[in-house]
């Protein structure tokens, strides 16, 4: 195995790495980001972290496949399938997604900076990794969702994709601001009557009466 040293330690120890790593990648970026603050937040020596991970390019792509994995758990694990109306489980996903950005606002952090941080050497294998993962979650997510509300003579994937996009934006776009991730001020009563708002008009476009 790749990485069969560092699954080997405790996984106490893992997680501090993991979490010394996300910290150092989310705060100055690839390129910036400093084995020597990893190793003291860690509390390992750089010998350790070399052995552990080979270069800093591996470094950062177990953690990013790391960080993947946890949101993938935390949304699918958690999401009620029994509800087959696809906008109910586009809102359940919102609701997830804010979740996981006040649980875990330096991983996130971590994922804005890989997806906006325009390294080369880098690229390809995160392009592999997020077609890999949004193709898996669209297939787990819409497992069983029932067609039979949309109107009649509506391309209902189109539909489908619209709703997801909005979705999508919705939660990006505090994001952008800082402010789900930063700020705990942020009033999560406005925020959910605000999706609800857009769902109320999502349904009213593609759902027979």
């Amino acid at each position: 195995m790749e990485f069969a040293a560092f699954e080997a330690i405790s996984k106490e120890k893992q997680q501090r790495v993991i979490n010394a790593v996300l910290g150092e990648f989310a705060k100055r970026g690839y390129k910036l980001a400093s084995t020597n603050e990893i190793i003291h937040e860690a509390n390992i020596s750089k010998g350790l972290l070399f052995h552990y991970f080979h270069n800093k390019k591996q470094m950062f792509l177990y953690v990013y496949d790391y960080a993947l994995a946890v949101v993938s758990e935390e949304m699918l694990d958690r999401l009620d399938f029994t509800d087959t109306d696809v906008l109910n489980r586009f809102k359940q996903m919102a609701i997830l997604k804010m979740n996981i950005i006040k649980r875990y606002p330096q991983m996130y952090e971590f994922l804005l900076m890989a997806n906006g941080d325009d390294v080369v050497e880098l690229a390809e294998d995160l392009k592999a990794r997020n077609i890999r993962y949004v193709e898996d979650f669209h297939d787990r997510i819409l497992d069983g969702i029932d067609v039979q509300k949309f109107r009649k003579g509506l391309d209902t994937t189109k539909a489908i994709s619209v709703a997801f996009w909005t979705m999508e934006h919705f939660t990006n776009r505090p994001q952008d601001n800082w402010e789900l991730r930063v700020d705990s001020r942020v009033d999560y009563d406005n925020v959910m009557d605000e999706l609800d708002s857009y769902l109320t008009f999502l349904r009213h476009i593609f759902y027979a009466e």
